[in-house]
């Protein structure tokens, strides 16, 4: 097996397997994802956490057990999950085999209960390189995504669909309608549309942010303004990043996906919560507890759009591939027990072409 290329200084064990399996896949010909881990952390064992009002909760029962989704997930890496507004497709990144790079976008619909075998969403969308963490817009007529030209470099990317038929992708700076937030460094991971005039997102600037932070850009009187990072203890020095639907309906609470240690994980991702005060200044995130973080890493869980469950991918055992996708009741989760998510798939911030439809 082709070794990944290494691109930060520690990172998740759950990707470095990922990119080996893409570069392995692509005879070493793809470049691979920012995901990929130069030393990964000791697997600690999971521990009870803690919640804001100091009650410990106990490891969750058999019954609230995370379950995969055999139907979509391969024996290669399976991540990064995004649904339409119906429920009735799901997006999601992989590296199976027959895609046209290290990691493909790919779509399957729900009939009757039962998710179809996924399918390759196609060139105009996927390349020889890494595409992933996509998703439909509400009316699905534009699918926003990440693009990894190189192992360090990942910028945000747009395709609209024309008389049922996904356009050429295009950079989010070439498209008027959307903030030029893509630079000479990494954009890395979804940004979320909070609404039409503001959009939070990930960005990594060597010498400005850490790791990588998460910014928000918001746009007056017409016009988009200049990114900055969100108020508070919400970045770390690690790799703090977010995911498509990870924002409350009240605005107040946010999921973030961290490589921060922590007494249940070791330096390995993570999904964590953080929440904003009457200031706007955001919390030191909480990690979300055992039954959503393993040993093995966890990334961009996001939710369902009827907000009952919570979706990600996860390396934990009992799955298919180095990477697979699981769920879990939201509910069953101490620190989601209260959490309403704004579920729903983003607007679409690019205007109605003539032709354009589903």
């Amino acid at each position: 097996m082709t070794a990944p290329r290494i691109v930060r200084a520690v990172g998740s064990l759950l990707f470095a397997a990922t990119l080996a399996l893409a570069s392995a896949s692509t005879a070493a010909a793809a470049p691979s994802s920012p995901h990929t881990s130069a030393k990964a952390g000791t697997a600690h064992q999971q521990s009870s956490i803690q919640t804001k009002h100091g009650d410990h909760k106990k490891q969750p029962t058999p019954e609230s057990q995370a379950t995969p989704l055999p139907d979509l997930n391969s024996p290669q890496a399976d991540f990064e999950i995004t649904f339409s507004a119906d429920r009735k497709t799901a997006v999601f990144a992989s590296s199976r085999e027959g895609g046209f790079g290290g990691n493909d976008v790919y779509t399957s619909r729900l009939v009757r209960g039962k998710w179809q075998t996924p399918v390759n969403i196609g060139p105009a969308v996927n390349s020889e390189f890494n595409e992933q963490e996509a998703t439909l817009s509400s009316d699905g007529n534009t699918l926003y995504f990440t693009r990894y030209t190189n192992s360090l470099n990942g910028d945000l990317y747009v395709s609209r669909k024309v008389k049922g038929v996904w356009q050429t992708a295009t950079s989010w700076n070439d498209v008027p309608e959307l903030p030029h937030v893509n630079s000479s460094d990494s954009e890395e991971h979804c940004p979320i549309i909070v609404n039409e005039n503001l959009i939070y997102f990930s960005h990594d600037d060597p010498g400005v942010t850490q790791e990588s932070d998460i910014f928000q850009v918001q746009r007056v009187n017409g016009v988009w303004g200049k990114p900055s990072p969100l108020p508070g203890k919400i970045n770390t020095p690690y790799r703090d990043h977010i995911h498509w639907t990870g924002l409350s309906k009240d605005g107040k609470a946010l999921i973030v996906v961290s490589d921060k240690p922590n007494q249940s994980t070791d330096r390995v991702s993570a999904e964590w919560i953080s929440y904003q005060d009457n200031r706007g200044s955001w919390s030191e995130p909480l990690n979300l507890g055992p039954l959503v973080n393993t040993p093995q890493g966890e990334v961009c869980w996001t939710f369902t759009p009827n907000g009952k469950y919570f979706v990600g991918a996860s390396g934990r055992p009992g799955g298919q591939g180095s990477s697979d996708l699981w769920q879990v009741k939201r509910t069953d989760v101490p620190l989601l027990k209260n959490f309403h998510p704004n579920a729903k798939p983003p607007i679409n911030l690019l205007k109605p072409t003539e032709h354009a439809r589903h």
